[in-house]
């Protein structure tokens, strides 16, 4: 059991306060790292794909952060896809994404997402880290 603690506050101006953090226990997780080079580099390593494993649990929680090497927020594209290779939902990430919804990430792809493809969509190489949470299919 890995036990993961989510803050997160939204905050708007004049506005309304929500905590929309909480903690999590689940079953595994697994942290992934890659460097994308520029959109369109000529080597074609600006597309990289991660496995979200193991495979017999269901991704419970998705982070994902996008930095250039300066430490600005970067911008890729994102496409999931299930256990048979077919292609889900394809999602532009800027800086970054948390979903924090078992029953959201599955709807990104028909039996959820098992591996996820990036691909930069800016000028500067940026790197991407991935944080992925897997649980027990509900009973």
């Amino acid at each position: 059991m890995v036990n993961i603690t989510l803050d997160a506050t939204l905050r708007v101006a004049s506005g309304p306060t929500l905590d929309v953090g909480g903690a999590l226990d689940l079953d595994s997780y697994s942290v992934s790292q890659l460097t994308l080079e520029r959109a369109g580099a000529a080597d074609k390593k600006d597309t990289a794909e991660v496995a979200l494993l193991p495979a017999a649990k269901e991704v419970a929680l998705l982070a994902v952060r996008v930095r250039a090497e300066d430490g600005t927020p970067g911008t890729v594209e994102m496409v999931t896809k299930n256990a048979k290779g077919e292609d889900g939902a394809k999602s532009t990430v800027v800086g970054g994404l948390v979903v924090a919804s078992m029953g959201v990430l599955a709807a990104l792809v028909k039996e959820g997402p098992r591996t996820l493809t990036f691909t930069n969509k800016g000028k500067a190489k940026v790197v991407v880290d991935v944080v992925a949470a897997l649980d027990s299919p509900p009973a």
